[in-house]
């Protein structure tokens, strides 16, 4: 009997098991599609960001559509993603300090102004983390009719913001004319993905 339940337990686990798509950065393997706002998305590019001499971050960019530049990908109707990998150990006043001065670089004055007290609602977020680990994995989602939503490792970080233009800026920090152009191109399509199949053990007690 206990032969018979082993065997049964090997079998589910089994079919639990499927290849998908993926590609593989550093190591980090960034599906082809996600799942945001009851809407699927497609890997529009990723990249590897540099700080200074360091690999930072893995970045992925999912979309309803193609776009080939953040102006296009602002245009697109439709739940987006901003997939982020950490590569470094990190403590939380840093995150802090790279969040708002990234995105002092990439909004203008009156932007920056306008969105001073969501600024300092995502800042106070990422100081109060206690350490942001290799490997932790961050995303910015963008719901229509919910907000910009910060995640980490799957956790929400923070009630909805309603402001498009934050993320919209988000996307300017990794993709815009101001961020590493590495990145820019990588996220924007500019270079091919190089898609593998992995095999991934679906959880089955998750829908």
């Amino acid at each position: 009997m206990k032969r018979w339940i082993l065997g049964l337990g090997l079998m589910l686990g089994s079919l639990c098991a499927y290849a998908e798509q993926v590609v593989d950065l550093e190591g980090t393997l960034l599906p082809a599609t996600a799942r945001v706002g009851g809407a699927d998305l497609q890997l529009n590019g990723a990249s590897v960001r540099k700080r200074g001499y360091f690999k930072a971050e893995v970045l992925g960019l999912y979309l309803p559509g193609k776009a080939n530049s953040v102006e296009a990908a602002v245009k697109l109707k439709g739940p987006k993603r901003l997939h982020i990998v950490i590569l470094r150990d990190l403590d939380g006043a840093t995150i802090s300090r790279y969040f708002v001065n990234d995105f002092k670089l990439s909004s203008t004055e009156a932007e920056f102004k306008q969105l001073i007290n969501e600024i300092g609602q995502i800042g106070a977020i990422y100081g109060n983390l206690h350490r942001v680990n290799k490997g932790d994995v961050v995303t910015i989602d963008w719901i229509p009719g919910k907000g910009m939503v910060p995640s980490l490792n799957g956790k929400v970080l923070s009630a909805p913001i309603p402001n498009e233009l934050m993320f919209d800026i988000s996307l300017r920090i990794s993709a815009g004319a101001n961020a590493p152009a590495d990145s820019r191109e990588g996220l924007m399509g500019q270079r091919p993905l190089k898609f593998v199949e992995a095999t991934t053990t679906a959880d089955a007690g998750k829908p």
